[in-house]
This record gives C-alpha cells, sequence and structure tokens, in this order.
C-alpha cells in the first residue's frame, strides 16, 4: 500500500507544465539543458506542503527524472515541451526509489507539520487501499469504506510529514497501533 501511495504522489507530481523562467530560476543538468524549477516548486508545493524544503527536494530529484528520461527519447521531448509524460509501471518501479531518497534527504525536521491530503488525493488513496484490500480477510470482517477512511484520517491526525514519508512509515509501530484501532472499530456487526 505505501509503494503505490507513493506512486501516486510522484504521479501527481510529475504532471507541471514547464514555464520560462530566469536562469537562477533553473537547474542546469550536466549536458548544459536548462531545466527551470518554478513549475516543480509549484506542483511539489502542492503535493508535498511544508513536509520537504520544496526547492532542494526539486534540485535532487528532477535531476534524476530528467536523467532517466534522457534514456528515453520519447519522452524527454513531451519533458522539454512542457508536457505530461506517460510512465509505465517499470517507469514508476524505476524512479521510486529516488523519490523516497529525495524526499528523505529535504524532510523537515519540524514535528508539528502534519501529513495533509487534499480531497482528490485521498479518493484516490481511498481506492488504492480499497484496490490492495479486495479479497483480503480485512474485505470480510471489516467495513473497507469505514476501514480506508479511518487509516487515512490517522494518518493525517497521528502522523508528522517526516514519518509519513519514511519508506517505511508502513512497519512503524505507530502506523500499527493505527490498522489495530482501525480494524477494532470498522468490524462488521
Amino acid at each position: 500500500m505505501s509503494k503505490n501511495l507513493i506512486i501516486f504522489f510522484m504521479l501527481f507530481s510529475l504532471f507541471a507544465c514547464k514555464q520560462k523562467q530566469t536562469k537562477d530560476d533553473s537547474i542546469v543538468m550536466n549536458d548544459g539543458t536548462e531545466i527551470p524549477l518554478k513549475p516543480y516548486l509549484e506542483a511539489y508545493s502542492k503535493t508535498l506542503g511544508k513536509s520537504v524544503d520544496t526547492k532542494e527536494f526539486c534540485k535532487c530529484y528532477v535531476p534524476k527524472y530528467y536523467a532517466f528520461l534522457k534514456q528515453h527519447p520519447d519522452k524527454l521531448k513531451l519533458f522539454k515541451e512542457g508536457k505530461p509524460v506517460d510512465l509505465s509501471e517499470s517507469d514508476h518501479d524505476e524512479l521510486y526509489n529516488p523519490y523516497l531518497d529525495c524526499i528523505a534527504q529535504t524532510a523537515s525536521n519540524d514535528t508539528t507539520i502534519k501529513v495533509t491530503f487534499k480531497e482528490d488525493v485521498i479518493m484516490q488513496m481511498k481506492n488504492s487501499m480499497k484496490s490492495d484490500l479486495s479479497g483480503s480477510e480485512i474485505e470480510k470482517t471489516n467495513d473497507i469504506n469505514e476501514y480506508c477512511d479511518c487509516i487515512i484520517d490517522g494518518i493525517q491526525k497521528e502522523f508528522t510529514a517526516k514519518e509519513f514519508y519514511r519508506n517505511d512509515y508502513t512497519e512503524s509501530d505507530k502506523y500499527k497501533k493505527l490498522t489495530e484501532k482501525c480494524l477494532e472499530i470498522t468490524k462488521k456487526k
């Protein structure tokens, strides 16, 4: 479940449009290509909020994304034109660890910043969770809609951004306690 959620954030973030910027607002790649920061700052700000230093995150991740796209000239062309780039599941898998690494490197140390999701992100998360739980024991014993709502609400109330964006947050004691609580209160009658 956590990998699907991170992949969703990657997808949401990568569909930013390119816009002309001054050289001060660009990242220059090793091959001399300038990539404007503004669209990425805006996209990642919306996606990651104050959970990371957005500018530092962009400086970390955009070059990795660009290096990946260089292996795929058709996708690189779309990227340079400011158009969304369709990524396959294997593409997401290849970008997954660099994305998480950059989040970890730039995560806010502010322990007051909680994870917050917009309504469309919540719907995507819920759909992903329901898909993951389809046919599971939890689906048989619990109200899946209530369970997903409980987990998502609990993440937003109980997890700091730094805790949530860790690659292994679902293995933490805090998450395990949350799932136990949600399993208990969403049991079918």
